[in-house]
């Protein structure tokens, strides 16, 4: 399979291998404009990224499905089988790409979550709550990426900013775990009030709805003392 796999890549121009390795970044899949949000606009590629798309598509690294969900919300998108993304992503390492690839997808999935954010109080709270559950994959990689290499507080951003989607959605002990461990990595360094103040709010929220109101109350009061 490997063989296989590392037949197709060498195929490709240096260009579309550029490509190729930066969207293994990507977990469960991704959209055209996501694509070029995080694989597009590199200095040293000018590749048109839907022309490289079609490529690997023709190739066989990649898979296009139409509409997955079924709901014509998310629409068409691409996947990439596991082990062809493990031969992608270890070709992103061994070209140095790693840190600037998923720094630039946590950048996206932020970006996501941040736009969403206040959209799941209002009427199209339907569409977004399923973008974000088409994306759940990527945002938990995201996630996964700045707990491990944080120096911007992004992944307490990103936690804080997917509260009332991990509450709406039934996912309560996951986004408590992950704000949690956003707000214990955080711990003393320079957090800004606002942010901090945030992400002790839904914490506070997330214990309500779990009905631990004894870990809920102090984590307010420490939001309202901000």
């Amino acid at each position: 399979m490997r063989q296989a796999i590392a037949w197709s890549h060498d195929l490709l121009s240096a260009e579309e291998q550029a490509l190729f390795r930066r969207l293994a970044v990507f977990v469960g899949g991704f959209t055209l404009e996501a694509a070029e949000a995080v694989a597009g606009g590199w200095e040293e590629s000018d590749i048109d990224v839907l022309d490289g798309i079609a490529a690997l598509v023709d190739a066989s690294l990649l898979r296009q499905v139409e509409d997955p969900r079924g709901d014509g919300v998310t629409g068409r998108r691409y996947i990439m089988l596991e082990t062809v993304r493990e031969f992608g992503l270890e070709a992103l390492a061994s070209d140095g790409e790693e840190r600037a690839a998923h720094d630039k997808h946590a950048t996206w999935c932020l970006d996501l979550a941040e736009r969403a954010e206040s959209e799941l109080s209002g009427p199209a709270q339907g569409r977004w709550l399923a973008l974000l559950e088409a994306e759940e994959d990527n945002l938990r990689a995201a996630l996964d990426w700045l707990e491990s290499d944080d120096k911007d507080g992004r992944s307490l951003r990103l936690a804080s900013a997917l509260v009332w989607f991990w509450i709406i959605s039934g996912r309560l002990g996951e986004g408590r775990g992950r704000l949690e461990h956003a707000l214990e990595t955080k711990r003393g360094a320079d957090v800004p009030g606002a942010l901090r103040a945030k992400a002790l709010t839904g914490l506070g929220f997330l214990a309500h709805y779990q009905a631990d109101h004894a870990a809920a109350v102090p984590r307010l009061e420490e939001a309202l003392g901000i």
